[in-house]
């Protein structure tokens, strides 16, 4: 890859020279004044272009050693295509709540795919559930990168053997995400998702041409720290001073006249700008399926780039972070050392604006990193994958104690373990980092502070296989508050840093294998 734009000196929580007491309490006004201080133009994004080497120390995505950086401009490039598609998954019936339906499906009448929570009549005007790809065929590998507008879905080991049988990318060769969209169905009809992953192969492979990659960083403030200390413990609080992260990874792949094929960025929250808004007790009529904000800003950039551009929106580290613009608002209030927890909704049609709003925003952020990237070649594409042990957590005993605040995080006896998989994606000197569980922001700290890569990337809500373990996986800073990922979580505390040092492994595995 050509790297005409310089990557800026940024460490992994703003700009080196910024001096910081704490670097956990960086907030989104120290950001910006960071952010100014180093020059970042174009609406705050630092471009880092298609760069193919590690050679400005210290970026925002990782901190390499130079003596054993690798200059991959200087490696023989390989022969790169891409095709990307999308399709609507087309929900075609549904009905109003059952308030006895506590199972989708248990109530007389109700289609097998509406969730417990009831969704109502329709889906909102233009905010259709999409599955969307992109494929990649580099010298004599493929590989298939896909995301489906869910929130949990489950039959991924049959969606990846469709996936296979259409374009002929192996399941384990395929990365499978979901954003983690809080106003979609928990449950949706298979056969609707069947079409729309057949549509959107279909467009992808009929889309295929030579193409260029590049990469960049930009700012977005579209997420925020959710943890926060009240007299009844740590709740879900917007928390500006918390730990956090605001950089904005962006994947550009354009063919040869320049025109994008699919911008593919990275946000550190899931999609939940109207989470318990749309299916709440607060008014029915609202009930309107929608893809929040990560189909809307997905189709804000489609719609600047015009063509089949397709942009893909992926949820990074979810667990401590949340939305910074929410309809659903939580806050304290009280004197010093009675903070007590409130929590409230916004109507719903401020909440439709205020999703408006928050997709633009980030919309502008993605397209302003996007335009500043220079695309080249690509020398090196590697995949992998592996299954890991972590000692599971028996949640029966948590409030056993006799403080109600303070969680007793104790083993399971009868299944004493659990297995998730970590995989990484690496396009030169870029890495993604894969882990089906919700981790704090640290853990993709920890990973930058360690792995090889110059620009490392964290998704969460990645599956290899449906077996893999799900649910929250707080690093030990997040078991100490005995708040909601802690209670919500399969694994015992020191599981995050296991898969952190695991994933660290396999970077560095990867990485070293590129000269053998």
């Amino acid at each position: 890859m050509d790297c005409k734009a310089k990557a800026l000196d940024v460490d992994a929580d703003g700009i080196d020279g910024e001096v910081r007491s704490n670097e956990r309490t960086l907030s989104r006004r120290g950001f910006a004044k960071a952010a100014l201080l180093a020059g970042i133009g174009m609406a705050g994004s630092a471009a880092l272009g298609g760069c193919a080497s590690a050679s400005e120390s210290g970026s925002a995505s990782g901190k390499v050693d130079q003596s054993a950086a690798i200059d991959f401009a200087k490696l023989e490039a390989g022969v790169l295509r891409v095709g990307a598609g999308h399709a609507a998954i087309k929900l075609d019936a549904y009905c109003p709540i059952d308030e006895g339906n506590t199972q989708a499906g248990q109530a007389k009448g109700t289609p097998d795919f509406v969730h417990s929570e009831g969704y109502y009549t329709n889906v909102r005007e233009g905010h259709d559930l999409r599955f969307s790809i992109v494929l990649l065929e580099f010298n004599d590998e493929k590989y298939a990168i896909s995301s489906i507008e869910h929130v949990n879905p489950v039959n991924i080991d049959d969606d990846k053997k469709l996936i296979e049988s259409l374009t002929g990318v192996s399941a384990d060769r395929q990365w499978y995400h979901n954003p983690h969209v809080l106003s979609a169905p928990h449950d949706i009809n298979q056969d609707a998702i069947n079409n729309a992953i057949e549509e959107a192969c279909k467009a992808a492979l009929a889309g295929m041409k030579d193409a260029k990659f590049g990469f960049g960083e930009g700012v977005t403030y579209a997420n925020t720290n959710r943890c926060y200390e009240t007299a009844d413990g740590w709740n879900q609080v917007s928390n500006d001073n918390g730990n956090t992260d605001h950089v904005l990874p962006v994947l550009r792949f354009e063919g040869v006249d320049g025109k994008p094929i699919a911008i593919l960025y990275t946000v550190n929250m899931a999609s939940g700008t109207l989470e318990n808004q749309m299916n709440s007790e607060i008014d029915p009529t609202g009930r309107q399926i929608t893809c929040d904000i990560a189909g809307l800003s997905e189709r804000f950039v489609e719609e600047y780039y015009g063509g089949d551009t397709v942009a893909i929106y992926f949820a990074g580290c979810t667990g401590d972070q949340w939305g910074s613009v929410r309809a659903e608002y939580n806050y304290v209030a009280g004197s010093k050392g009675g903070l007590e927890y409130k929590k409230g909704f916004f109507d719903n049609e401020a909440a439709w604006l205020m999703l408006d709003v928050a997709s633009s925003c980030l919309g502008v952020s993605v397209v302003d990193t996007a335009n500043v990237i220079s695309c080249g070649d690509v020398h090196v594409v590697s995949y992998s994958n592996e299954k890991f042990e972590y000692k599971q957590l028996d949640k029966d005993k948590l409030k056993s104690g006799p403080d109600p605040k303070v969680f007793q995080y104790v083993q399971s006896e009868s299944k004493p373990t659990c297995t998730t998989d970590v995989s990484v994606f690496a396009i030169d000197d870029v890495a993604i980092t894969g882990v089906k569980p919700e981790m704090n922001i640290q853990s993709l700290k920890d990973i930058r502070a360690d792995s090889p890569y110059a620009h490392n990337i964290m998704q969460n809500w990645v599956s290899f296989d449906g077996d893999s373990v799900q649910g929250y996986l707080p690093d030990q800073e997040g078991f100490d508050q005995s708040g909601k990922q802690a209670s919500k979580t399969n694994f015992m505390p020191g599981s995050a840093e296991e898969m952190v040092g695991h994933a660290i492994d396999m970077l560095k595995e990867s990485y070293s294998a590129i000269t053998k």
